[in-house]
């Protein structure tokens, strides 16, 4: 009989767990979260917790998969990013359902591409070593650099559904639906990505927030339950003592239903104002007592209700609760991060919030979410966030005083100015940076007064008028001070590693169009109504003639108040300058028309600090190029310190006190002779005896 029980015990022994799969890629390493095999040494997690392709840089193709999925009855969303754009050498292959590990031969497969030829998004069916057979061809997305999030469904007969929402979309698109072959059993496949990737591209491929509904995590070594041993015949004490009573364990008190309310829903943070874009939940202690959150869970839709953290909840504060991982900003209130918090459905949801008996505290159902904007709680009722920034995590909502129970007149957030077109212009661009460097747009608010930059967008415009892929500046909080800068890039480290800049929190790093090298248009634009705030359609013809190698020579703005479109008012970036002035102000700034000042040279000006001389200039234009020289007194040349350098309208030129041929001046009189040379044929001379020391 012990025999058929352990028998009985080892078949019922579970060798797997089933749970959703919700891989945020939070932690160091690939396989942090969930056990990823394959190719994990060409993949790695970025700083912004982000699944990157990290390859040798040799055409290939790089495979993670991980077991075990259902093909039907299932849901799976991700989102993939190709910084370049999609090619039959780059592209990603998503599989949904795979038998078999291989992208050859799978046995049988169904997968979504993103990019190749056609540069869209397809739904594809492979069987064995044959060629995919595409079963939807949709829109094209990944013509320019892509980001986009992909939503596939399955039901039970086999009807697949594809939706795609780019970051110019407000919601899903849907790219059509068709009709799988499902096989004849109901066996569970591999969920696999695979990047096929060219040479030059090997690491601008990232993959991020992969959600499956269905999913079975196999455990790679199941313990069996250990065989019963003989029990031996027990010994009688003589005299037993006597078995104490059982002691009930203490229960954390229920919580009346309503102390704590669901305050406000944040389900689709793409393009808030001034927030990470994280979905997250509030609640507010409507009690006037502190309540021990003991035991409390969170429910979403018909879900297994989420349980929440120990932790004492003081009356008339604010909790947030989001995913493990995620960026948060919380406010004076307490951020809870759920390892489980699950993924806010934009078509609306009931949620609830359940104490240590069960018992319901507060129930909701939220609206279709608004992109960028939260539903906060007002009384009995909900409406859309007005903060500027899209929502009020761990604060008083914007239209809700601190104690919902009992409202009061709420206090209208000082709001910053509207953006008004010319209030923000472009300063300064660097289309073709150096080799490991990045391009750049430096913004200049010459409104004289704060303006936030989170309200806006930047696109290039195409040659029928329309725009391209719009870009939100929504990531940047900060308001930006008048006569300040802001300069944006793709990789913050390629603008500080090539060039000065004095105030590195100028520099933003985010998602922006490519810039070419020869000639573009560039829209900077209200994102709410399409305002165009300034529109600038440059060419790498306005560089200077001076410029023989354009690669990391910015195009700087000369007027601020000028037009923006003159293409006297742009040239190159000085040479003393380091070709580029991001986040300060522009080395041939001056004015384009009325007064212009006069020509200043200083004589040259001894450091003991530094040991070297410095001649000061000041130039009644931009555009001059200098050549520099010593000469002693007897009119012999011995030294050169500048030739053909471009200068800015004012700055300094160097020289560290050696002649020609490397060795140190003897002290005495010598002259500076400067010459300068305009493209427009004037030119001008300086000389001036200085003391060399």
């Amino acid at each position: 009989m012990k025999q058929i029980v352990w028998l009985l015990a080892c078949a019922l022994f579970p060798l797997c767990v089933s749970a959703q799969l919700a891989e945020t890629f939070a932690g160091s390493g690939v396989t942090s979260a969930y056990p990823w095999e394959g190719d994990t040494e060409k993949f790695t997690i970025n700083e912004k917790g982000e699944l990157q392709l990290n390859a040798p840089s040799a055409k290939g193709e790089a495979l993670l998969y991980l077991s075990a999925v259902p093909l039907l009855d299932n849901e799976w969303r991700f989102t993939i990013r190709n910084d370049y754009q999609g090619t039959t050498s780059n592209y990603f292959r998503i599989y949904l359902w795979s038998l078999q590990p291989d992208t050859k031969n799978p046995e049988e497969a169904v997968f979504i591409r993103l990019g190749y030829s056609k540069k869209n998004i397809a739904l594809c069916r492979q069987t064995g070593n044959k060629k995919a057979e595409v079963l939807l061809d949709g829109r094209t997305l990944f013509e320019n650099p892509q980001e986009a999030e992909v939503k596939v469904t399955t039901d039970k007969s086999g009807l697949c559904t594809v939706y795609s929402k780019c970051l110019s979309d407000q919601d899903f698109y849907k790219e059509g639906e068709a009709m799988l072959k499902s096989p004849s059993d109901n066996r569970e496949g591999c969920f696999m990505i695979a990047v096929n990737f060219s040479a030059q591209h090997n690491t601008d491929k990232y993959a991020d927030n992969i959600h499956i509904n269905r999913f079975t995590l196999e455990d790679e070594t199941p313990v069996e339950p250990e065989k019963p041993v003989e029990p031996s015949e027990p010994e009688i004490p003589e005299e037993p003592e006597p078995i104490p009573e059982p002691v009930e364990p203490e229960n954390p008190d229920p919580i009346g239903k309503g102390y704590i309310l669901i305050n406000e829903v944040m389900a689709d943070p793409n393009g808030a104002g001034g927030l990470p874009e994280t979905e997250y939940v509030e609640l507010y202690n409507a009690s006037q007592q502190t309540l021990s959150l003991q035991g409390c869970s969170f429910g979403y839709g018909t879900a297994a209700p989420i349980m929440l953290k120990d932790y004492p909840f003081a009356s008339g504060t604010y909790l947030v609760l989001y995913r493990e991982g995620k960026d948060i900003e919380a406010g004076a209130g307490i951020a809870m991060p759920l390892a489980k918090f699950p993924v806010l459905a934009n078509t609306g949801k009931e949620l609830s919030l359940y104490d240590a008996t069960g018992a319901v505290i507060d129930q909701v159902i939220y609206k279709k979410a608004s992109a960028g904007v939260s539903w906060e709680r007002q009384g009995e009722s909900w409406q859309l966030s007005s903060d500027y920034r899209g929502g009020t995590p761990g604060a008083s909502n914007s239209s809700l005083p601190e104690k919902p129970a009992e409202p009061e007149p709420p206090e209208v957030p000082a709001t910053p100015a509207a953006v008004q077109p010319n209030d923000i212009i472009f300063n300064e661009i660097l289309p073709n940076p150096y080799p490991d460097g990045s391009e750049y747009i430096e913004l200049y608010n010459r409104s004289g007064k704060e303006l936030p930059l989170s309200g806006l967008s930047i696109a290039t415009r195409k040659t029928d008028g329309s725009l391209s892929t719009r870009y939100p500046l929504s990531s940047i909080s900060a308001l930006l001070p008048a006569d300040e800068y802001a300069v944006l890039t793709k990789d913050a480290k390629g603008v500080t590693d090539f060039y000065h800049i004095p105030r590195p929190e100028n520099i933003h790093t985010l998602k922006l169009p490519v810039l070419a090298n020869t000639n573009a248009t560039l829209v900077l634009f209200r994102t709410t109504d399409g305002v165009v705030i300034d529109e600038l359609s440059y060419s790498s013809k306005w560089h200077t003639s001076l410029i023989k190698e354009e690669k990391g020579v910015s195009l700087e703005r000369i007027d601020p108040e000028a037009a923006t479109q003159d293409a006297s008012n742009w040239t190159s970036a000085s040479s003393p300058s380091g070709y580029g002035t991001p986040g300060s102000r522009n080395s041939q700034y001056g004015k384009t028309s009325g007064e212009q000042q006069p020509t200043r040279i200083s004589k040259p000006q001894y450091s003991h600090e530094t040991g070297l001389y410095a001649i000061l200039y000041l130039l009644d234009q931009s555009g001059y190029s200098c050549r520099a020289s010593i000469y002693d007194l007897s009119g012999r040349r011995v030294a050169d310190i500048s030739d053909n350098e471009l200068t800015g309208t004012s700055g300094k030129l160097l020289w560290n006190g050696t002649s020609s041929n490397g060795s140190k001046l003897t002290s005495g009189l010598y002259i500076l002779y400067i010459e300068l040379y305009h493209d427009s044929g004037k030119t001008r001379r300086h000389k001036e005896v200085f003391l060399v020391h």
